[in-house]
């Protein structure tokens, strides 16, 4: 049961730009890269969302801050100029009583203002691919100081682990990431009768891995989706067709992205080796459209308890094109598996991985006792 709101309590949320368009007609798309905002309010809570532009951010610095910026961020992971902007317009949050940052470089540069000034309220960083599997000493030295006053959350499991074990000064909480279970829902007519003719695969990731799944496809497969904004290599098959699409500018709208992966037979994801939970957003959408999923199997995997192999996913290791071939011949020649799969791919989102459990881990992070 979700707790009545603490009066007089406001949240803001940080967001990069796009968030207040995208929000404006959120009721006809999906309200996961929210974080949880919009489910926050409808339990009653006043949450604000302010977007980077507000603090003269999102846009090119001058030469000399740009320069300086990609110092400190190359050494210790640090945006010189976001803490410099965040830190001279801090007025501009209003009085509010947490800040959400689900962005990297704006949630560390708030935690090192809560770190250097006084009556900063709480700060709640989800981050996600905080830092490397193998971090520099004086990253990981830096991220212990700066960090240990904000409330520290991940949206993996395998992540919250390696983020402890780095910063024992920090207790690193987990949030789990969820999909609008309401708009990526399965196909409901009969698809008996329109049999998928293509597998997709989706995702603008630096970490996706296409060339391993260019080099495993065969000729005598189904033709392969690809959408995708990243660069691929030049020599790839007549059955590989490629299409543009991005979450931010709608080169693909969320219901033709819906339909794209409704109307595959399943969806694969490759992914590099990573800690960061790669790949996530688009597993979970495809999972709960009741699609099932040949995923790299990463470190950043966010849940090894919940995402069982040959259960409601198919894994495999990251990088090696011969066991990603094999799991896409095997769905290709099991079918009542891939079924299978997907239906307990839908029941696994419906009971861990949907945004209204993903909101009310956030308000629970925002409301517990301050450290």
């Amino acid at each position: 049961m979700t707790p009545p709101p603490r009066q007089g309590r406001r949240i803001c949320y940080l967001f990069k730009g796009g968030r207040h368009d995208r929000l404006s007609v959120n009721g006809t798309g999906p309200s996961e890269f929210f974080y949880g905002l919009p489910e926050m309010r409808e339990q009653g809570l006043d949450v604000q969302l302010i977007e980077e532009s507000v603090f003269g951010l999102g846009k090119r610095a001058n030469l000399f801050w740009e320069a300086f910026s990609r110092i400190t961020h190359t050494i210790v992971g640090i945006h010189a100029y976001a803490v410099l902007k965040l830190r001279q317009n801090f007025r501009k949050f209003g009085t509010v009583d947490a800040i959400v940052s689900v962005n990297n470089t704006y949630g560390l540069a708030l935690s090192y203002i809560k770190l250097r000034q006084r009556n900063v309220p709480r700060v709640v960083f989800i981050a996600m691919g905080l830092l490397p599997l193998r971090p520099s000493e004086i990253q990981r030295r830096l991220f212990n100081l700066i960090l240990k006053r904000v409330t520290l959350a991940t949206i993996s499991k395998s992540e919250q682990a390696h983020l402890n074990n780095l910063l024992p000064s920090c207790k690193v909480q987990y949030v789990p990431f969820g999909v609008d279970q309401d708009f990526w829902t399965p196909d409901r007519r009969d698809l008996r009768e329109h049999e998928p003719h293509y597998i997709l695969s989706i995702g603008n990731d630096p970490n996706r891995d296409y060339a391993c799944l260019i080099s495993a496809w065969r000729t005598d497969y189904p033709r392969l989706q690809l959408v995708t904004r990243i660069s691929l290599p030049a020599v790839r098959l007549s059955n590989i067709d490629v299409r543009d699409g991005d979450w931010r500018t709608q080169a693909l709208t969320d219901s033709e992205v819906r339909d794209l992966i409704r109307g595959a037979a399943f969806v694969v994801l490759p992914i590099r080796e990573t800690i960061q939970p790669s790949g996530q957003s688009a597993c979970l959408q495809a999972m709960a459209c009741g699609k099932a999923v040949i995923m790299s199997n990463i470190a950043g995997l966010w849940d090894t308890e919940l995402m069982q192999d040959g259960e409601n996913c198919i894994l495999v290791p990251p990088g090696d094109p011969t066991r990603l071939r094999e799991a896409i011949e095997y769905l290709l020649e099991h079918p009542q598996e891939v079924e299978n799969i997907g239906r307990r791919a839908r029941q696994t989102v419906e009971n861990h991985f949907n945004t209204q459990l993903m909101a009310n881990a956030i308000r629970k992070l925002i409301e517990e006792d301050q450290p």
